[in-house]
């Protein structure tokens, strides 16, 4: 293992949402057929015919997949001809290669085991997003009087005690004007909350699923997403495939982000439908943990443009900067060479 690859499954292990996952079952890959063009009639995105994508997911089935089920539960797949065959990986990270081993064609990931892979010369680009706003972020006590990170001067900061951990940490303090040398930082390991709630910090890094199941719980907690004070912000799961797939396949990317966007426009109107819509699809899940995992990531689904989807240059290139400027990569990238823009209609 590569030290770029080292440090990138150490920054995956803090900010992967896996932990979500329950459990599933891989679907066996199968060939796929190349598309022949759209037809113009009353849906301009269908196309001529039928068509099989096979679509990787990050890890097993959690509720950031939810609008893909229940974009499969209405038909919206096979409304645009599209044969959509849903894989699922048990490793987040050499899943990516699939993709470009022709084991798939269309994956979902999170961003930074993307630029890391695209840093070693992986010809992959993003095009769209899962959930375009930020599930990393710092948990503090309701009570605690903590309204950004600039208020932890002299307070305690949890964090795993990972290099990354810390660096994310010090770009929030950083970001909304504090001094991260002001703040004591202590090691909490997995027992985040616990030290939170028993008062032990003042604030730990965090995912904001959890916290939103804590405050579900009753517990006196309050999430502050990375970003939200400026610096450092991107989207948590993007969807991507090979480049010679984008250029050579049109017409089925505008197919599957039409009947994909339509399936999570159903999911922010309605969560317990399409969270019902994946359990009835994968055997084992429960409904309970999965509406409780669809409402905590909620209105992140959505990043900085109001239409679902859409993909942020800009922000995935800051993701790059903060990943090599840490050392998490080796190699300097930029957006122009794993992001394509403009394939998911904004409004």
């Amino acid at each position: 293992m590569t030290r770029t690859t080292k440090r990138a499954a150490g920054l995956l292990s803090v900010l992967s949402i896996a932990a979500l996952a329950l459990t599933a079952c891989a679907a066996p890959a199968a060939s796929s057929a190349p598309s022949a063009g759209t037809v113009a009639d009353d849906n301009p995105h269908r196309l001529e015919q039928t068509t099989k994508v096979r679509l990787l997911l990050d890890y097993f089935v959690y509720g950031a997949h939810a609008g893909i089920y229940e974009a499969l539960d209405k038909g919206y797949y096979e409304d645009n001809n599209i044969d959509l065959e849903v894989i699922i990986p048990n490793d987040p990270v050499a899943s990516l290669k699939f993709v470009q081993a022709d084991q798939a064609d269309i994956g979902i990931a999170s961003p930074l085991d993307l630029i890391s892979l695209v840093s070693e010369d992986s010809e992959y680009s993003a095009f769209m997003s899962l959930v375009g706003g930020n599930l990393e972020g710092m948990a503090v006590l309701a009570s605690g009087g903590i309204e950004t990170p600039a208020d932890l001067a002299g307070k305690k900061v949890g964090t795993s005690g990972s290099v990354s951990h810390i660096a994310l940490a010090n770009e929030m303090i950083t970001a909304a004007g504090g001094d991260p040398a002001a703040s004591e930082f202590i090691t909490t390991g997995s027992g985040f909350m616990q030290y939170l709630l028993g008062h032990q910090v003042d604030s730990v890094m965090a995912f904001k699923p959890d916290v939103a199941a804590a405050a579900a719980a009753g517990e006196d907690v309050n999430f502050i997403p990375l970003g939200s004070d400026g610096g450092l912000a991107f989207p948590s799961i993007v969807v991507y495939s090979n480049n010679a797939y984008l250029d050579e396949n049109p017409d089925v990317i505008d197919a599957f982000t039409d009947a994909t966007a339509k399936g999570y426009a159903d999911l922010l109107e309605d969560p317990t439908a399409a969270a019902q819509a994946t359990v009835d699809q994968n055997a084992g899940l429960e409904l309970d943990g999965m509406v409780s995992q669809i409402e905590g990531i909620g209105d992140s689904f959505i990043g900085p443009d109001p239409s679902f989807g859409v993909i942020d240059a800009e922000a995935l290139q800051g993701l790059a900067d903060f990943m090599f400027d840490n050392g998490f990569i080796d190699t300097a990238v930029s957006s122009d060479d794993f992001v394509r823009t403009g394939l998911v209609p904004s409004e």
